[in-house]
Parts: structure tokens; sequence; C-alpha cells
């Protein structure tokens, strides 16, 4: 049986739980494994940057997680993708970017395209992997790019509906300027029904699209 760790910079019930069901979904024959350094996303965001210090935490991280078995290593988090894509052939297995589908599919198919969230270190990183896509691709793409200033803090106070709002507020300023929405975390697909049904507009999620990637690679 094939097996597939997950790494994450930060507690993610949510994310877990969704990854396992999309997992039974499309590649029931693989056994999800998950692993957590549950301080290390509050320390990137305490610092401003990845720090020297931050990166040889991060890459332990994904060394450990490497060993556990696995046949693929999945980093879940944007915040911390720029280290994953720098290190991604430096362990014993494939290190896969949860965002990496999802920014890959936006660039090659979309000409407008808004990334939304609620943290700068996860909408820039995922940003920048867009645009690298569509050069890869050979294509322009305009990226109109939106932080909900906030919404993480009145989240992690329990105060879920201003969060909402604040994140809408923003969704539905970038209405008439893109043709699909990205959300950078994993956390915001709860917020799809709400752009989809407001916007009209297609709306990517990280979850999903890393499981139906991941099992397009198994099937190769």
């Amino acid at each position: 049986m094939k097996k597939v760790t997950v790494f994450y910079p930060a507690w993610a019930g949510e994310i877990r739980e969704l990854l396992n069901q999309y997992a039974k979904q499309y590649i029931p024959q693989v056994q999800m494994q998950h692993c957590c350094d549950d301080s290390l996303l509050n320390a990137v965001l305490e610092a401003g940057s990845i720090t020297p210090a931050l990166e040889k935490r991060i890459v332990d991280g994904f060394d450990a997680a490497a060993n556990t078995g696995c046949d693929y290593l999945i980093d879940a988090c944007s915040s911390i993708g720029t280290i994953a894509t720098k290190y991604a052939d430096a362990f014993r297995v494939p290190l896969l970017r949860i965002d990496g589908p999802m920014a890959k599919y936006a660039a090659e198919n979309f000409d407008r395209i808004g990334v939304l969230g609620t943290l700068a270190t996860s909408v820039d990183p995922c940003v920048e992997l867009i645009r690298s896509y569509a050069a890869q691709a050979g294509r322009e793409v305009y990226v109109e790019s939106a932080v909900a200033e906030g919404a993480m803090d009145a989240y992690q106070r329990g105060d879920m509906e201003p969060g909402r709002k604040l994140i809408q507020e923003k969704a539905t300023a970038m209405f008439d300027k893109i043709d699909v929405f990205v959300l950078a975390q994993g956390s915001m697909f709860q917020h799809a029904p709400f752009l989809k049904e407001n916007s009209g507009l297609p709306v990517l999620t990280t979850p999903e699209m890393c499981i139906q990637n991941l099992a397009k690679i198994l099937a190769d």
C-alpha cells in the first residue's frame, strides 16, 4: 500500500479531515499520514518572513515527515511553499505543494486570476507560483490578490461572523476584475459556496485539487 505523509506548520484539523475524505474518494488504496509542527506558522508570522533559522526548521520538519515510511510528501501550507519548492528534490521521496495543482490549473486556463486569503504569507507565495506556471506555459496572466486583514485574528478569537464579513468584502471588490478565484489557504474552502453563488465565477481550492493530482500521479 502506498503511503502519503502531509506536513503542517500549524494544527489544521479541518484540512486533515478534508484531505482524508478526498483521499477515500480519489485514492482509497493510499494510506494517509499526518505530521505537524504546531508552532511553526506562528513563528513565521511573528518573524514576518522565513529567516535562515526558520528555513532550517522547516527543512528539518520536511525531512522528519519524509522519513515516516511514505512514498510521497505533501506541504500543506502555502506560507512555507517557497521552501517546499526550493527543496522539492532534497528528500528521499517527492515533495509536493498542496497549492501546486491549483496554481498550475489557474495559470494555464484563466487570464484574470484572483488570489484571496487571510495571510500575506500565504497569498504572496501562491501568486508567485501562479506567475511561475504561467511563464512556463508561455502565457501572460493578470493576477489580482487580496488579503482580508484582520480575518485571521477574528477567527482565532472565535469571532467567526466578523471574519467571514472581512473576507466577503475583499472578495466582492474583486468580482468584476477576475475570471476565477484561487483560495490561497486550505482553510478558505468554507468560503467557496458564497463566492460561487455571488460571483458566478469558478472557485479553486487546494485540498481537492491536490488529491486529484496525486491520483493522476499514482495512475501513471
